[in-house]
């Protein structure tokens, strides 16, 4: 009897413990979505390369894939245009091969950038102006050795003395920096280090906005850098290593691997806020992170594809998630008003409708 009543004791002890503990996840494991809001729409199936990188226009997705060079698609219809793996622009060939790490469209430019790890590193130009045959530009190499992240950007302000039509930023272990490309003639010019500022840790990737660029510091979380100075302005940790980042308003969003999402409050910009009671924990490692209006959506590797509401900028809300039977290992995520493209290590490019 005493046994007895001993085990229901117990018993009524652990329904209250953890009855009463919070969790930290956005949803239970075996909890279910009465009606899936993402569907897949389309896929490529598998690429020819490894997916390393990511550029999005209203019409074209193009995929860095490694030792594959680059592929280009449609976006409507997933179909493949090109898929570029020697540095003239051939589909094959004899000449050197690429081992393209970044790309980087401007789309009312027609133009790509390359940045390829093969017979040291350069920034390759293309022109996709006819859309059957890639034009190649060349490229530049010098103070291009270790690049990390590198993205083009159209200049905010062009001289009228100087025409110098894009801005490269990028990214070199601790290194942020800021050059420029121009073009005189048949003549390319890339200058890579005008402007650079160094912290203390890696840094994996970074947006903007029209005033400051945000760092995601790797082991050191956020870094919030001025653009009229280039000089380091804020920085806040996060608890676990900062791989990928995207902003809304005063807010910054960070896929900080085994940590998941975590969420920083960027009003001062000089002391960036690491909002604790907004993480969620997402199964897998939280590598690439987007956002558009009031959605945001993360690509956990082997954890799958999560969605989060993020009206209320300080607290995302979880609205549905792929998981990793659906997707695959998860390595790029993008949404913009068109929808959501997630690029898969196992299959291919994603096509994925928001139903709401």
């Amino acid at each position: 009897m005493k046994l007895l009543r001993n085990i229901i004791l117990i018993t009524i002890l652990i329904f209250i413990i953890f009855g009463c503990a919070k969790a930290k996840s956005p949803f239970k494991p075996d909890e279910q979505v009465d009606e899936s809001i993402l569907v897949i729409a389309n896929s490529t199936g598998s690429l020819t390369g490894y997916p390393r990188n990511l550029s999005v226009t209203n019409e074209h997705i193009f995929v860095a894939e490694d030792e594959a060079g680059f592929s280009m698609y449609n976006r409507e219809t997933l179909e493949k245009m090109h898929q570029i793996m020697y540095q003239n622009g051939n589909v094959s060939g004899t000449e050197t091969p690429l081992r393209v790490k970044n790309i980087s469209v401007i789309a009312d430019s027609n133009m790509i950038f390359v940045h390829s790890l093969t017979d040291a590193d350069r920034i390759l130009y293309f022109d996709y102006s006819n859309l059957d045959s890639l034009s190649f530009l060349g490229s530049g190499v010098g103070a291009t050795s270790g690049l990390g992240t590198v993205n083009f950007i159209v200049n905010p302000v062009i001289s009228e003395d100087e025409d110098i039509p894009f801005i490269m930023l990028s990214t070199a272990q601790n290194e942020f920096k800021r050059g420029y490309y121009q073009r005189s003639g048949s003549t390319i010019y890339l200058f890579p280090n005008i402007q650079k500022t160094s912290v203390v840790s890696n840094i994996n990737s970074f947006t903007m906005d029209d005033e400051y660029f945000y760092l995601a510091g790797g082991q050191l979380g956020l870094y919030t850098i001025s653009r009229d100075t280039f000089e380091i302005i804020g920085n806040a940790d996060s608890p676990g290593d900062a791989e990928d980042i995207t902003i809304s308003g005063n807010y910054a969003y960070v896929a900080d691997t085994q940590d998941g999402l975590q969420v920083f409050d960027c009003s001062d910009k000089s002391a960036p806020v690491l909002l604790s009671e907004s993480s969620f924990d997402i199964s897998g490692h939280s590598v690439t992170i987007s956002s558009y209006g009031n959605y945001l959506v993360v690509g956990s590797g082997g954890g799958g594809v999560y969605l989060f509401n993020i009206e209320d900028k300080a607290k995302p809300v979880f609205v549905d998630n792929l998981t990793p039977s659906e997707v695959g290992y998860i390595r790029l995520v993008y949404i913009d008003e068109n929808g959501l493209i997630a690029v898969s290590r196992d299959n291919g490019i994603l096509k994925v409708d928001i139903k709401l």
